[in-house]
């Protein structure tokens, strides 16, 4: 299926926006041309190159999990009100 991309028409639609659209709309297209990061598979790739102590892997599972497992309360926020 060819998609043609007719841009009079988008110019056209995109005048009718208002100021905040059409900065949300330049926005939203910048993001998509921007370059997508590295692949997960390569930097799964890459992270078996590196040699990290078993006593630091350790120490960081335990600070993620201590800081993670923990409730946190937020006072503000008052759900019954």
């Amino acid at each position: 299926m060819s998609i043609q991309f007719n841009e009079r028409a988008f110019v056209e639609t995109v005048k009718l926006l208002s100021s905040r659209d059409q900065q949300m709309l330049l926005d939203l297209a910048n993001r998509l041309a921007r370059p997508h990061g590295t692949p997960g598979s390569l930097l799964i790739a890459r992270a078996k190159d590196f040699e990290i102590d078993p006593a630091d892997l350790q120490r960081m599972s335990d600070a993620i999990e201590e800081a993670f497992e923990q409730p946190e309360d937020f006072p503000e926020v008052n759900f019954d009100e």
